[in-house]
């Protein structure tokens, strides 16, 4: 292989090594890997939380406070337990509803912990504050144990879509601005050794 080739193929190294390096060296890596960029939802430290029984008697509506990782700003939400209860699980954001789909429905006492009475009472919910959790207990026995929503906000997924062809302009840029220079070392040192064809 020529000197040249060498150079070159020397200088495109850490681009054409793998994945891993491009995404840790390129713009267009950093842009969708930097956790700083990432801003995710959640519970509130407080959730205020309420729950409701839905008007088919098989779900609970769950009413709560929500903030911002990155700003603690509060909004109230409100989505149907079972019916998201995998995209929750999943870590996406819940199907919400308004928050006023509650004054149609029935309140359910909340109990705190895991001192959940035993009635016949077609639902009945425990809050586990540590964990951000909900126990659902029926007439029939306990449904399970489920999350409050904690997912990415689709404004940071959104603003880095729309940075995305700004950060892969600046890779083409760079690999382009790498190759030129080292193009033009290699045919500065192959026309200085008599090399060049």
């Amino acid at each position: 292989m020529k000197k040249g080739h060498w150079c070159l193929l020397i200088g495109l190294l850490p681009f054409i090594a793998g994945c891993e390096c491009a995404r840790d060296y390129s713009l267009t890596g950093k842009l969708w890997e930097n956790p700083q960029l990432i801003n995710h939802r959640g519970p509130a430290r407080d959730p205020h939380l309420k729950v409701f029984a839905g008007l088919d008697g098989k779900d609970v509506l769950v009413q709560y406070d929500e903030e911002q990782e990155k700003n603690t700003a509060i909004k109230r939400r409100a989505f149907f337990l079972l019916a998201n209860r995998e995209r929750v699980w999943a870590g996406k954001q819940p199907r919400f509803v308004s928050p006023q789909t509650a004054d149609k429905l029935q309140a359910i006492p909340l109990y705190q912990g895991t001192n959940v009475i035993r009635t016949n009472a077609a639902l009945q919910v425990a809050f586990l504050p540590e964990a951000r959790q909900l126990r659902v207990i029926t007439s029939e026995g306990e449904l399970g144990t489920f999350g409050l929503p904690v997912y990415v906000d689709w404004h940071s997924t959104r603003n880095r879509v729309l940075l995305t062809p700004l950060a892969v302009t600046g890779d083409a840029i760079i690999v382009g601005s790498i190759v030129g220079i080292i193009g033009a070392y290699c045919m500065a040192s192959s026309y200085a050794h008599g090399n060049c064809h």
